[in-house]
Formats: C-alpha cells, sequence, structure tokens
C-alpha cells in the first residue's frame, strides 16, 4: 500500500472559503430572487403565482426522491 497523499493546506482552505461564500449566494438567489420574479411572471394573481412556485417545489423535490436512488 502506498501512504496517503494529502491536498495542500492552500487548496483546502480556498476550496472552505469558496464554498462558504457560494452556497448562501445560490440559497438567497433562489429565495429571495428568482421565487418572487417566477411567482410575478408566471400569474397575474400574486397568490396564484406564490401557489405554482409551490407546486413547482414540490414536483421537484419528488422528482428527486425518486430518481436519486436511481442516479446514484
Amino acid at each position: 500500500m502506498q501512504p496517503v497523499s494529502y491536498p495542500p493546506r492552500r487548496a483546502v482552505t480556498a476550496w472552505l472559503f469558496f464554498d462558504w461564500a457560494a452556497q448562501p449566494f445560490f440559497t438567497l438567489i433562489t429565495t429571495f430572487v428568482f421565487a418572487p420574479f417566477f411567482a410575478a411572471a408566471l400569474a397575474s394573481d400574486p397568490a396564484q403565482g406564490q401557489a405554482l412556485w409551490g407546486y413547482a417545489t414540490g414536483f421537484a423535490g419528488l422528482c428527486i426522491a425518486l430518481l436519486s436512488p436511481l442516479l446514484g
């Protein structure tokens, strides 16, 4: 067996800061920017747009739950 080679500490730190900064950005954009745009662009009534957003999110979650075991 060969000894385990670890990545450079600098590379791990760079990845850590990148991931720390990237995850909140995508979460905030999806939640606070795209959701209201989707609701306003798809329906004339805000309540109907929010309902459509909820249905789309639920459908996406169902697809993920069903396809994850197959796709790994």
